[in-house]
């Protein structure tokens, strides 16, 4: 069209769109008979779609073949779908600087704000990754981090889930309990341990940091940290998530050990893989699709009512009891 009249694309396009600029009458007059001529029809629905822009979320997470993190964006997803917004989603591979790449990235698209679901293995890149958004003013929410005053959060009741595990393998007459971590520099991590010391505190049980091992919540990792432990210390095992769970669960099975006999395992996140295993696991239920479509509720809230509030969504967690614990059998 640009070509046709021999005017320049803005100078046609507020002649076509009726905006108010400096074009005289006669300029327009003379865009419009062209257009008219080539059969110019004018797109009210492109134009109403641009002057009701729907926004866009980004979604950051460490690992989206992972199922938890993949549940999690399937909640996001759906809040959009519903109220009709974007969701662009990015998988870091707990890579710091691409975690900081997508940041950029996602500011300059101009979205209303990022998600963070991340399990960085560096705090201090943390740390920054957090402040970087706050100075950006990029409103944001982030899973399982407390990160600056203008970082709202959704999260789960971790120490919760620490003390209730713990207290189910007490109450089955463990006393030995292992436990398999992620990074305790992760807050979640760290209230799941405080979680599990409380219970052992609680029912006269020293606590033994020889039965502690810290692994990477993935199932890889997790097979040869393992290997670590003295399978011969204890009975029971708390892994933080249902992979580590599992990982520990095979592994004990290819040295001839049976689960719950041998030793009774509780995971945690009550991802799939706990119901499709021999034996079922017994794990920690967290409402994970319902935190990732709070997540992004909350980034449309603070749209629509902009508030300095910094908000909190805590959720509980639950027992799922299921056939890989068991009361602890004595040796005869």
């Amino acid at each position: 069209m640009a070509k046709a009249t021999g005017y320049s694309v803005s100078t046609v396009s507020v002649s076509l769109n009726n905006k108010s600029a400096r074009v005289t009458q006669e300029t327009r007059d003379k865009i419009r008979k062209v257009a008219k001529e080539m059969g110019y029809v004018r797109d009210s629905t492109a134009i109403s779609l641009k002057k009701n822009y729907m926004p866009n979320i980004g979604l950051i997470v460490p690992d989206i073949s992972n199922e938890f993190y993949g549940n999690f964006a399937k909640g996001a997803e759906q809040f959009c779908s519903e109220n009709h917004w974007g969701l662009i989603i990015n998988s870091s591979d707990n890579d710091t600087l691409r975690e900081n790449q997508y940041i950029d990235n996602l500011y300059q698209q101009k979205v209303a704000g990022i998600i963070m679901a991340r399990a960085s293995h560096e705090k201090d890149n943390a740390i920054n990754s957090f402040t970087k958004l706050k100075e950006l003013g990029i409103e944001h929410v982030l899973l399982d981090f407390s990160g600056t005053d203008k970082s709202n959060v959704v999260t789960c009741n971790h120490f919760e889930a620490g003390y209730n595990a713990t207290k189910l393998l007490i109450s089955l007459g463990h006393r030995n309990i292992a436990c398999i971590t992620g990074d305790q520099r992760l807050e979640g991590d760290r209230a799941r341990l405080d979680g599990y010391k409380k219970a052992l505190e609680e029912a006269g049980i020293k606590y033994n940091p020889s039965i502690i091992v810290q692994s990477d919540y993935t199932y890889g990792n997790t097979m040869k940290v393992v290997q670590q432990l003295d399978l011969s210390s204890f009975t029971a095992v708390f892994a933080f998530n249902d992979l580590m769970a599992v990982a520990f669960c095979n592994y004990v099975a290819s040295l001839g050990f049976n689960i719950p006999n041998d030793y009774s395992v509780i995971g945690n996140d009550n991802t799939l893989i706990t119901r499709i295993g021999t034996p079922t696991l017994t794990t920690i239920s967290q409402p994970i699709q319902e935190m990732g479509y709070e997540a992004a509720k909350i980034i449309y809230e603070k749209r629509h009512n902009p508030s300095s509030k910094k908000i909190i969504r805590r959720f509980p967690t639950k027992l799922v009891r299921r056939n890989s614990t068991l009361k602890l059998q004595s040796k005869s």
